[in-house]
């Protein structure tokens, strides 16, 4: 985990974080994985879910 920002109040269980990942203030993570340069945002809450970028077609 290179350059990951993990705000205050978040909550991390059984969860891998990539690089580049920033989680926003009371985040809770459960059971997920989650993909470089990803955020994931304030007060959201996530259970056994793949979080990964979007990117557009060129």
């Amino acid at each position: 985990m290179n350059h990951v920002v993990i705000e205050d109040g978040c909550h991390i269980q059984g969860s891998v974080v990539c690089n580049n990942v920033q989680l926003q203030e009371r985040a809770v993570l459960k059971d997920c994985q989650v993909g470089a340069g990803y955020i994931v945002t304030a007060g959201s809450e996530h259970k056994a879910e793949s979080l990964a970028r979007k990117y557009s077609e060129l």
